[in-house]
């Protein structure tokens, strides 16, 4: 008799239950381990990444459509079209240079006389602020850059004469407040506290160290010496002391507030306007080669002079803009300045300021067609002192 082969019903039932058992087993790990929660959160991000990339992409695509334009035209667009005309290409701002030179601050509103070039009138939003040189070594420069006051920031204005006028050519921010900058601080040229006064913070460094400066002129410093180089008398020492001085101005500057800043605390000292003088280039005027064909001593005094330079403008935009620039004493900036703007003489400039609203600039020796002069001049400092901050009691003594 053949006997056939099978499951039987119990050895079905075992197995279906071991089968249930290793089920649940699985669920119960697969709920443990956050698995949905895990593939759920992929399929987020995946979404996320895709939001992100196509963000990506428009902000390219807005990038490359203002690609060539003014800084911040989008934002600024209706100040760069009042200042630079609508198409931004410069305009006559001869009504209202003169008037800045000469009283910088003193204009509270800019306006022009209406011309239908802009689409808005933004005058109550601009003030006058200050004005400098604007590295005069050609005599196509006018000599001036004009800085503004546009709600929160300041802007140059860049002048230069197009067609027997004066036009403004380019526009650019240069000085927006943050941090601590405007704040005051009691501190002490010398460590004393009878000489304890507010120093205004024009920098935040954001390093945990700010630049102060001092509300007052402190020493005196003498740059140049008075004398005369005629074809009789051509090899002067006073000149050559003079032309020595014009070149290491920068240096010897900072190196009187140094010496003038004693008080211990402190990271560091240096002179309103240039730090470290990084001009090595020196000036050489076709005029003088000119000159030097009948005066031929001259040609000795050309090139002997560096080049000027705009090292003025950060510090002199922060104190105008803090009103720390005026003082009841003058005294020297660390920037130098050429003029060559006539046809008989060239100067060879160091800046200072008094109890102006900007800076102006003043001889140390010059050439003219038949002589070179020197003269001396003795002016003050203001030290700006890099320090720690806050600063604590004690360090501010």
């Amino acid at each position: 008799m053949r006997r056939e082969r099978g499951i039987t019903l119990v050895a079905l039932i075992i197995t279906i239950i071991i089968l249930i058992i290793l089920t649940a087993i699985t669920i119960s790990n697969v709920m443990n381990s956050n698995l949905f929660g895990l593939a759920k959160g992929a399929a987020e991000n995946y979404i996320q990444a895709g939001k992100e990339e196509s963000g990506t992409i428009d902000n390219l695509l807005s990038r490359v459509e203002t690609m060539g334009k003014q800084p911040n035209e989008t934002k600024d667009e209706d100040l760069y079209r009042y200042i630079l005309g609508k198409e931004k290409t410069g305009r006559d701002m001869s009504e209202i240079s003169n008037v800045f030179e000469a009283q910088a601050a003193g204009i509270r509103t800019l306006k022009f006389t209406p011309d239908g070039e802009m689409e808005t009138d933004i005058s109550d939003k601009i003030s006058g602020l200050t004005s400098g040189h604007a590295k005069l070594n050609t005599k196509e420069e006018v000599g001036k850059n004009i800085y503004i006051k546009y709600e929160d920031k300041v802007y140059r204005i860049t002048l230069k004469v197009i067609n027997s006028k004066i036009c403004s050519t380019t526009l650019t921010k240069v000085y927006e407040p943050r941090g601590n900058e405007g704040k005051t601080v009691q501190y002490s040229y010398d460590g004393r506290d009878e000489n304890k006064k507010e120093w205004t913070i024009i920098k935040d460094n954001q390093n945990g160290t700010v630049d102060i400066v001092s509300p007052d002129t402190l020493g005196e410093l003498t740059l140049g010496e008075s004398g005369n180089a005629t074809s009789d008398y051509p090899d002067v020492e006073n000149l050559k002391k003079s032309i020595e001085n014009y070149n290491k101005a920068i240096e010897k500057i900072n190196d009187k507030c140094k010496e003038v800043v004693t008080n211990p605390n402190k990271v560091k000292v240096r002179s309103v306007g240039a730090e470290i003088d990084n001009t090595n280039n020196k000036f050489t005027y076709d005029k003088v080669t000119e000159w030097a064909n009948e005066q031929q001593f001259l040609s000795s005094y050309n090139g002997r002079g560096k080049e000027g330079d705009t090292y003025y403008e950060d510090d002199l935009v922060r104190m105008s803009y803090y009103d720390v620039l005026r003082s009841s004493n003058n005294y020297w900036f660390a920037s130098r300045s050429i003029d060559s703007t006539t046809n008989d003489y060239v100067g060879f400039h160091v800046a200072w300021a008094g109890d102006k609203d900007n800076i102006a600039e003043t001889n140390i020796w010059w050439i003219a067609p038949d002589m070179v002069c020197s003269e001396d001049r003795t002016y003050g400092v203001r030290p700006v002192v890099t320090i720690n901050y806050p600063i604590s009691e004690q360090g501010a003594e």
